[in-house]
This record gives structure tokens, sequence and C-alpha cells, in this order.
């Protein structure tokens, strides 16, 4: 929970988040009245959600490979390492507990982009909100970065 706590309220996660969340507005904005050959576009929840899956691919796998190896190497860097060994508790339960808060950034990552797409829809006047379409991110957006999570946890390992 403590380590959970320090990567999301980190000030350096707040400003990634709040980098992202501009990014992200920009994109959709860009994606509906950026076309000077057809003119403006219905901000659909199809077009919202395949114009968050590049941006929150690459932003996503960028920060899972920081964080793995952020907090990896954090517990050699204050020597915690030792207490930790020296501890009856399973290593595994400690690389699951890692595991857990990559799972909760990029699922933070996830829910603001699809609370962004529908603010942007409804701003635009567009009511037609699918939600299962959005969460369909998780599947075909974070299922990847969660399996590349424990990668990069496993080479983390391995160093």
């Amino acid at each position: 929970m403590a380590e959970l706590k320090s990567v999301l309220l980190s000030k350096a996660f707040l400003i990634i988040l709040s980098g992202i969340g501009i990014m992200n507005v920009l994109i959709l904005y860009f994606s509906i009245h950026g076309e000077l050959e057809f003119g403006d576009r219905y901000p659909t929840t199809d077009l919202m959600v395949n114009n968050l899956a590049d941006p929150i691919k690459i932003l996503g796998t960028l920060l899972v490979i920081f964080y793995a190896g952020d907090m990896m190497w954090k517990n050699y860097q204050y020597k915690f390492h030792e207490i930790i060994n020296g501890t009856k508790v399973n290593n595994l339960v400690m690389l699951v507990a890692k595991y857990l808060v990559i799972l909760s950034v990029i699922s933070t990552i996830i829910l603001m982009g699809i609370a962004i797409a529908i603010g942007f829809q409804l701003w635009q006047g567009y009511d037609q909100i699918h939600l299962a379409h959005y969460l369909s991110l998780f599947y075909h957006v974070g299922l990847p970065l969660f399996l590349m999570a424990i990668f990069a946890f496993f080479f983390q390992l391995l160093i």
C-alpha cells in the first residue's frame, strides 16, 4: 500500500499524468477539427477510442519500463533489500505487490483517457456514448501493457 501511495501521489507521476491528459485533449480536438479536406467530424466513440489507443500504448510502454526499473532498484538504492531478504516473507509476495502498482499506473492512464474522451464527447454535444467500447481499451491496450510489465520485472530480476 505504501508503494502504491508513493508512486501514484508522487510529483513526477502527477506531472506525467497531467502531460498525458493535455496531450489526449489535443489529440482528440485535432482529430475532430483538424481535417481540412473533409471538414469537421462527429466525435463518435469509435473515433475517440482509436485516437486514444496509440498514445496510451506508447506512453504506457515507457511508463512500464520506467516504473519497473525504478521500483526494483529503489530497494537496492536505499539498501532496503537486505531487510526484505532477512524476513520470512516470500519474494513472490513483494514482486506481486510491485506488479499491482504497475497495474494501477496503467489503469489510471486508461481511465483518465476514457474520462477525457467522454467529457470531450459531451462538450461537443455528442451524447451517444458506448461505455463498453471504451472499456475495451483495457483489453486491447491494457492487456499487452500488463504482460509487458511482467516481462519488465522479469528482466529487472535478471539484471
